[in-house]
């Protein structure tokens, strides 16, 4: 059987209601020149279902594989393991792409032969950024970029080689709720000789009613151990750097800043055992990362002291402090 140029590799759990629009955009594809991997993860719904009856009938390579449920991070690499294409593309089961996604991406890497393909896509009204004045850059050049966020880059905006995952043992962290995604980008990045930028947009991302975050809970701090585990897997590869430190340290930051700012929003700090959890998590990674006796603070408005102090939450401001430092002025504190 003839070696596909991409293998597309979509996890499913419980999408019933979306997974005919994935599958279509799919089985549309311009360029046949590639393989679906769908892996259903213990779905409870009609997911395989529907699968299966899209399936059967089109004119595409594709494997269904069926497991009892084991999450998000696992599927995906039990995926990696069974691709046989040149390229690995990852797709969520209730999102969409263009239907040139495969044409356009054979086009520009049988080129290139570069280890990434980096494209646009579309969220919520808004398309992402690929802002650079290069359409290759090298491994430090694509993190460096990736974390100040002059580029964007979502799980499945991007195409990457398979042999790249494979002779660096890159996989996701199974068991890791949240921040995998990057934790692997961010390695795929610094293993990669060149990555390409593609000015197109060609994945959709679809915003779908009860998937937004409606509450904070204590599995999102694992976004800070999958982004203090990939900084520190960097940062011992390139001792020496001290600009890369710095790109990765403005990057925990903002996994930082993100936590505080879902944290404050939906009031995570009146529940006692979250509460201590979180303050315990991100005290000893900002010690860890940063360090506050030397650094300095932007201003913080009075009104906003004000309400802290009068509703008691004194480690919010404790934290908030540290998130605003100015990050222009580590390179002197960095070892």
């Amino acid at each position: 059987m003839k070696k596909p140029f991409i293998s597309i590799i979509v996890p499913c759990y419980n999408c019933q209601d979306y997974v005919d629009q994935t599958l279509n955009s799919i089985i549309d594809q311009t360029c046949k020149d590639f393989e679906l991997i769908f892996l259903d993860d213990g779905s409870t719904d009609r997911s395989l279902i529907i699968a299966n009856h899209f399936l059967k009938d089109s004119n595409i390579e594709y494997s269904i594989y069926s497991y009892k449920n084991q999450g998000v991070s696992k599927t995906r690499n039990i995926g990696i393991q069974k691709a046989r294409g040149e390229y690995i593309y990852f797709l969520d089961s209730d999102d969409t792409i263009d239907l040139n996604l495969v044409l356009k991406a054979k086009d520009y890497l049988t080129k290139s032969k570069a280890d990434m393909l980096l494209f646009k896509y579309h969220h919520k009204g808004t398309i992402s950024k690929l802002d650079s004045t290069q359409t290759v850059l090298n491994n430090l050049e694509a993190i460096s970029s990736f974390c100040k966020s002059e580029i964007n880059i979502n799980m499945c905006s991007f195409i990457v080689k398979r042999s790249l995952i494979m002779d660096n043992q890159i996989l996701f962290t199974e068991g890791a709720r949240y921040g995998e995604d990057h934790e692997l980008i961010l390695k795929l990045l610094y293993h990669s000789k060149e990555v390409q930028l593609l000015n197109n947009v060609l994945f959709y991302y679809n915003c779908r009613p009860g998937s937004a975050v409606n509450s904070y809970t204590i599995s999102r701090l694992d976004s800070l151990d999958s982004a203090n585990r990939v900084c520190k897997y960097i940062i011992s590869k390139e001792p020496q750097r001290k600009d890369l430190k710095l790109d990765l340290i403005q990057y925990f930051m903002g996994k930082v800043d993100y936590n505080i700012s879902m944290f404050i929003q939906f009031k995570g700090y009146k529940e006692k055992e979250l509460r201590h959890a979180f303050i315990k998590q991100t005290r000893n990674y900002l010690d860890v990362w940063l360090d506050i006796k030397t650094l300095k603070v932007q201003p913080f408005s009075k009104r906003r002291v004000r309400y802290i102090v009068m509703k008691k939450n004194f480690i919010i401001y404790y934290l908030y402090l540290k998130k605003r430092m100015e990050l222009s002025r580590l390179k002197q504190f960095i070892k």
